[in-house]
Formats: C-alpha cells, structure tokens, sequence
C-alpha cells in the first residue's frame, strides 16, 4: 500500500482535503505500479507562490513561481537530479504545489479547485517516475497518462 505525506501551508489548510490527496496520489501510483517499487512513498508539499519561486529559482534557475515541481530521489540515469538525496527505495520525492496557482488555474480552466488540484498531484507523480514534457513524443505520452488517471477519478482535462 503506499505511503502519502502532506504538508500544507496553514493559510490553505481549510481549503486542502488531506484525503482527496491521498486518493488522487494512491491512484496514480495504482496505475504505474509495475514501474513503481512496493509500498511506494510520496511526498506533498501545498505551499505559497513565494515557496514555489525560491524552488524553482534555486533547483531550476527559473526565477518565477510555477504551479508543481517535482524532486525524484531516484532519476532516471538521462537525467539530472534537482536534488540528491539519501533514501530508501520506496520513497519516489516530493511533489510541491502552488495553491494560489492551483485556485487560479482551476477559474482559468473552469472546473474545481478540487480538480485542479488532482491534475498537477497526477503531474507530479508522474515526474517522480520519469515522465517529462520537453519533447513532443514525451509530452504526448504524459498527457495520455494524466487523461487517463483523471478519468480512473471520474475527472476530465481540458487542456
């Protein structure tokens, strides 16, 4: 069975489901298991924009927030770690959010917090298993997996 950790910002508290989270990441880690160790280990992290940007500046070099990052304890060998980490095998990384992103993208795209809040956990999972987005055939076959999650959630994307 995996293992959810969260952390929330306490100006969100109210507004993050600590179940709804660990459903949403216990589904996605349900349907990569075969590329997942047992009873993987999931880390999440709601924080602020100011959060996110120091993240994202000091990991990527990118000096803006953003809505998720991911930091994967094991990469796959084409990539770069963000960070390195001594951990067991079952503890994939920690996926961060962005709630005000998530609150602004959920009005952007029409659908609930809820919902959006879904999408980038199922992102991020998918990062801590090696998915990215950088090249077409990359990005085609990250979209296929979140569709499909979503739908395993009776969720929809409209992205």
């Amino acid at each position: 069975m995996p293992s959810v950790s969260l952390a929330v910002d306490p100006s969100y508290a109210a507004d993050v489901d600590p179940a709804w989270v660990e459903q949403v990441v216990t589904a996605a880690l349900a349907a990569l298991h075969s590329r997942l160790p047992p009873a993987a280990e999931v880390s999440v992290t709601v924080g602020n924009e100011a959060l996110l940007r120091d993240l994202n500046k000091r990991y990527r070099g990118v000096d803006r927030p953003t809505d998720v990052l991911a930091f994967p304890m094991q990469v796959p060998e084409d990539r770069e770690p963000f960070v390195t980490l001594a951990a067991a095998d079952r503890q994939l990384g920690e996926v961060v959010i962005c709630y005000p992103r998530v609150q602004r993208q959920a009005r952007t795209y029409g659908h609930p917090e809820q919902h959006e809040l879904a999408y980038l956990l199922i992102h991020g999972v998918l990062h801590l298993v090696g998915y990215d987005h950088y090249r077409d055939e990359d990005f085609a076959a990250m979209r296929e997996q979140e569709e499909r999650i979503l739908g395993q959630l009776g969720l929809t994307d409209d992205r």
